[in-house]
C-alpha cells in the first residue's frame, strides 16, 4: 500500500472511522492504529484500561511507559485526560521511539486529533509540547514531565529510571516487530515497574500472551475497541479491582503454552 506526498517529506494520514488520522509505515507494512479509530484506540485502548486518571487522582503522582511513540497519540492524549482530570498531580511520562517523526508531521495530524481550526489553549499547549519533544526530547506541560529516548526499545529499556505505574505496549505487530514482544524484553519492562502496574496492548494473540506470563505478568483480558477483538491487560502482583479475566479455556491454554515454549 503506497502513500501521496501532499508536501515535501509529508505523507498524507489516512482517516479513521473516529474521524481522527493514521498512516500507513511502509517499513512495517502496517497502519499506526486501528481504522475504527485513532484517537478511540488511545483512549480506549491504553488510557483507560490503565487507569492513569484515577491512580494520579489517588497518589497525586504517575511514571508511565509509552513503548512506540509512533505518532504521539497515546502521549497526546494521555497529557489530555491527565491534566483536566487529575491537574494536580505530577506525572512523568517516559516514551520510546526508533524513528521520531518530523515536528511538522506531528502538527500537522494533530489539527485531526485534538480538533480543527478553533482549538482550546489546552490542545495547543500540547501541540507545541509534543512539537517540543520531537525536537529537544523532553517537554514539560504543565504537571506533566515527557522524556523520549530515541534508539531501539529493546537496547534502552535497561537504562530506562524507574518504577513505572502504567505501560502502553504498542509497537507494531509481533509477527512485524517481534523483537518488543519477547520474554526478554518484556521481563526487563517488569523489572522497571512498581507492584500494582498495569500494562496494556492490543494483541490478544497467544505468543505474547505466553511471552508476557514468563515474564512475571499476570495476564488479563483488554477491551474491545471498534471492530478489533480483545487485547490483553497486564500486572505486576493483585490490582484493585482486578483486571478481567480470561476465560478457564483460555487460562488453560496460556498456561500450557507458557510451560512448552522455552525462548532461546
Amino acid at each position: 500500500m503506497g502513500r501521496r506526498a501532499v508536501s515535501p517529506g509529508l505523507p498524507e494520514p489516512v482517516p479513521t472511522e473516529d474521524g481522527s488520522p493514521t498512516l500507513f509505515s511502509e517499513e512495517y507494512g502496517e497502519h499506526f492504529h486501528n481504522l475504527s479509530g485513532a484517537a478511540l484506540e488511545a483512549r480506549e485502548r491504553y488510557l483507560v484500561p490503565c487507569r492513569i486518571v484515577e491512580l494520579a487522582r489517588a497518589r497525586g503522582r504517575l511514571s508511565i511507559l509509552d513503548i512506540g511513540f509512533g505518532l504521539g497519540f497515546n502521549v497526546a492524549l494521555a497529557c489530555e485526560a491527565l491534566r483536566e482530570g487529575a491537574p494536580e498531580a505530577r506525572v512523568r511520562i517516559t516514551t520510546l521511539e526508533k524513528s521520531p517523526i518530523p515536528p511538522a508531521l506531528w502538527r500537522k495530524l494533530a489539527r485531526g486529533l485534538l480538533g480543527g481550526g478553533t482549538r482550546s489553549r489546552g490542545e495547543e499547549e500540547i501541540t507545541e509540547g509534543l512539537a517540543t519533544l520531537l525536537t529537544a526530547g523532553e517537554a514539560r506541560l504543565g504537571p506533566v514531565e515527557i522524556k523520549m529516548r530515541v534508539g531501539a526499545a529493546e537496547d534502552v529499556i535497561e537504562d530506562l529510571e524507574g518504577p513505572f505505574d502504567a505501560v502502553f505496549l504498542d509497537p507494531f505487530s509481533p509477527d512485524r516487530n517481534p523483537e518488543l514482544w519477547t520474554e526478554r524484553f518484556l521481563g526487563e519492562v517488569a523489572r522497571k515497574c512498581r507492584a500494582g502496574a498495569i500494562l496494556s496492548t492490543y494483541s490478544a494473540a497467544v505468543r505474547p500472551r505466553v511471552a508476557l506470563l514468563r515474564a512475571g505478568w499476570r495476564i488479563g483480558a483488554g477491551p474491545r475497541v471498534g471492530r478489533k477483538s480483545s487485547g490483553t491487560l497486564a500486572t505486576i502482583g493483585e490490582v484493585e479491582p482486578p483486571i478481567p479475566p480470561l476465560t478457564p479455556r483460555e487460562q488453560r491454554r496460556l498456561q500450557r503454552r507458557a510451560e512448552e515454549v522455552r525462548e532461546p
